[in-house]
């Protein structure tokens, strides 16, 4: 026998975009020298293993309100290859696309942060290897204010630039055909 005629459980396709909340704490000093302290309350989305390849999944969480997105994946698939690598750089075209931190948390692959750029701005690294390590790492990530205009308007600029494509195409066809004729 090997398989298992049971059924593993009920999933199916989610149909919302969960928030969380995250409140921060910080205090500092005017100057005076009087101790200010605020608390701030942030959101943000998760994108589980592989749902980070998929820009319209970290877009929708950003429309919904997320102030950074968090990547919690399994990478041990990938093995010590380049792949775990690859699969980062997943997260930081979700961050530039958004203009969102993406902060990842990988049980074999590169865990870390991202800013709102795409600079990678630390990882958790032990001897100089970031794959199959174990450790933590804490950092700070700088929320971007505005919405980024793949945000606002999602692949409208890809449609155009299909749009450019075929015309150009026709432009040159119907060009190539006026030359051909005597």
């Amino acid at each position: 026998r090997g398989y298992i005629d049971k059924p593993i459980g009920d999933f199916r396709r989610g149909g919302e975009y969960s928030l969380f909340t995250l409140k921060s704490n910080a205090s500092s000093k005017n100057v005076s020298s009087k101790i200010i302290s605020r608390t701030n309350f942030y959101k943000f989305g998760v994108l589980i293993c592989f749902e980070d390849i998929f820009p319209y999944l970290s877009r929708e969480f950003v429309l919904a309100g997320a102030n950074f997105l968090v990547n919690i994946t399994n990478d041990a698939w990938f093995g010590n290859t380049a792949a775990s690598r690859q699969h980062l750089q997943s997260s930081v075209f979700r961050a530039i696309e958004n203009r969102v931190p993406v902060i990842r948390a990988a049980n074999t692959g590169v865990s870390g942060f991202v800013d709102s750029t795409g600079k990678i701005i630390s990882t958790v690294e032990v001897e100089g290897e970031e794959i199959f390590v174990t450790g933590v790492q804490t950092d700070s990530v700088n929320i971007y204010a505005g919405r980024s205009f793949y945000t606002v308007y999602g692949d409208v600029f890809v449609y155009f630039c299909g749009l450019m494509l075929l015309l150009l195409m026709i432009v040159e066809g119907a060009s190539q055909k006026k030359e051909r004729k005597p």
